[in-house]
């Protein structure tokens, strides 16, 4: 039982080693002409649609316009360029949620660092994050309300640019931007205190892991490979990772997680790596994943 048990630890730990480096998106792969997907998100946004809206209990979004970004992946060893195109615009959290925003909509706090509510709320977990979801739609009497999709989510980090990082390629300058290891002093800290991207967009990278709606798949990797299902398609529209299903494997080792936290080094933090829920649930205590609120425009 204990060699079964340990095969196990081991196989998810090697699992874990891929999907955290690895960057991949599975949906639906277009091979050829997209000129009229093109035309659809570079016309203006509608003069009716507000550049900012604000939640009943008070959680500040950004207007993301439709667009499209180029990533890295994969395959065979080689690493390729893909097109990803976000077909519609969608609101997008200015800050990660905080936790008198958490608290006033669940009613209480289970975050580890404690003593500013401006902080954003952790120790959440997938479950209690879609309960939040539930009941702010409930309250606001709509389903506008979800987490980013991971496309979403690199998109908006990115805001039109290309470089390791939204700013540039210069690790020099992180420390106006983030927070990580060796400027938290090993705890979250108050929301908006470091420099936005340039949608407006405060601590898109470091203070708390990010929760988005995909769940990594761990069919597509084995070890550092990647096994792509859409022929190795250049272009792929509004993806969205398929959900993980195995027995015995807990379903948050799964969840996909995003910006990195307080607790990660310098030169681990960029726009394009994604972390696998295995941190979460190795470490429930640790303080290191919230979210960012999303919204699709009516």
């Amino acid at each position: 039982m204990f060699k079964s048990t340990f095969k196990r630890i081991v196989i998810v730990f090697a699992i874990a080693a891929g999907l955290i480096c690895g960057n991949s998106f599975h949906r639906i792969g277009v091979s050829g002409d997209d000129s009229l997907l093109s035309s659809k998100f570079d016309q203006e946004l509608k003069s009716d649609i507000p550049s900012e809206i604000t939640t009943i209990s008070g959680i500040e979004m950004v207007l993301i316009p439709a667009g499209e970004f180029t990533t890295s992946y994969i395959m065979e060893r080689l690493t390729k360029s893909r097109r990803i195109i976000i077909t519609e615009p969608f609101y997008l959290g200015k800050y990660p949620v905080t936790q008198s925003q958490w608290e006033e909509i669940m009613g209480s706090n289970p975050s580890k660092f404690k003593g500013d509510s401006d902080s954003p709320v952790e120790n959440v977990t997938w479950d209690t994050v879609q309960e939040f979801i539930q009941r702010i739609n409930a309250k606001e009497s709509t389903n506008r309300y979800r987490l980013p999709t991971d496309a979403e989510w690199e998109y908006a980090v990115r805001a039109n640019t290309q470089t390791k990082y939204f700013w540039g390629d210069e690790i020099a300058y992180m420390d106006k931007y983030v927070w990580h290891r060796e400027n938290s002093g090993a705890k979250t800290h108050p929301v908006g205190m470091k420099l936005p991207n340039q949608w407006g967009l405060y601590d898109m990278l470091g203070n708390v892991y990010e929760l988005v709606q995909d769940k990594i798949d761990g069919k597509y990797y084995i070890y550092n490979d990647i096994i792509d299902y859409y022929d190795d398609a250049s272009v792929l529209i509004d993806p969205v990772g398929n959900s993980y299903i195995q027995p015995n494997y807990h379903p948050d080792l799964f969840n996909t997680l995003r910006g990195w936290s307080w607790s990660s080094g310098r030169t681990e933090i960029s726009v394009d790596k994604r972390s696998p829920g295995l941190i979460f649930y190795l470490d429930k205590e640790s303080g290191n994943i919230g979210f960012r609120l999303s919204s699709s425009v009516d």
